[in-house]
């Protein structure tokens, strides 16, 4: 298969396909036409047009809906089991096992989708883990606004400031820290 040339002969004018009144000479190398800086994408071959490099991409996304929401589905279980775990062995054991327990998740998710990938998968996996670490912790969240509601009442009487920034500290952080880590980790393994 011979490659169309990436540009035009000198003495003829030739205008991009998609903003007519842009001249140029640069060409896609899949498919000849004529296409302006602003429409053209580097690639490891050569400068591809949105629409080719769009058809390549979506090559990789073979995933059915049915497999896309079982995947996404997946997430969520195992973010609630590990969600409810994982925030409750303190600050230290969410930053050492978050990312390890999110790219399994992220594998098994994968594999239940038969090892086919979703075009918006990962980011739906993130509103997964986000959700299921809420609802994991939706106890501990409640708690931690009592206590917060109790020290604003005490404030009144006492300078609280400092036991209650400790408290969301010690309460809120490994929640915190799990959900930003799993979530990294899940839409690093599935996108």
């Amino acid at each position: 298969m011979s490659q169309a040339p990436n540009y035009a002969p000198v003495d003829e004018k030739t205008f991009c396909a998609v903003h007519a009144d842009v001249e140029t000479a640069l060409r896609c190398n899949r498919c000849g036409r004529y296409m302006c800086p602003r429409c053209a994408v580097r690639t490891e071959v050569g400068y591809r047009c949105r629409e080719c490099v769009y058809e390549q991409q979506g090559k990789f996304y073979k995933a059915t809906q049915r497999q896309q929401v079982v995947s996404v589905a997946v997430v969520f279980a195992l973010g609630l089991i590990a969600g409810f775990i994982l925030p409750r062995l303190f600050l230290i054991g969410a930053l050492f096992f978050s990312l390890p327990v999110g790219v399994a998740i992220g594998e098994l998710a994968f594999r239940a989708a038969n090892r086919q990938r979703g075009r918006r998968v990962p980011q739906l996996a993130i509103v997964a883990v986000v959700l299921s670490a809420l609802i994991a912790n939706l106890g501990t969240l409640s708690d931690t606004l009592q206590v917060v509601e109790l020290a604003n009442r005490l404030a009144r009487q006492v300078d609280t400031s400092a036991v209650l920034s400790e408290i969301l500290i010690q309460r809120l952080s490994p929640i915190v820290v799990y959900t930003a880590l799993c979530s990294l980790a899940v839409y690093g393994r599935l996108r």
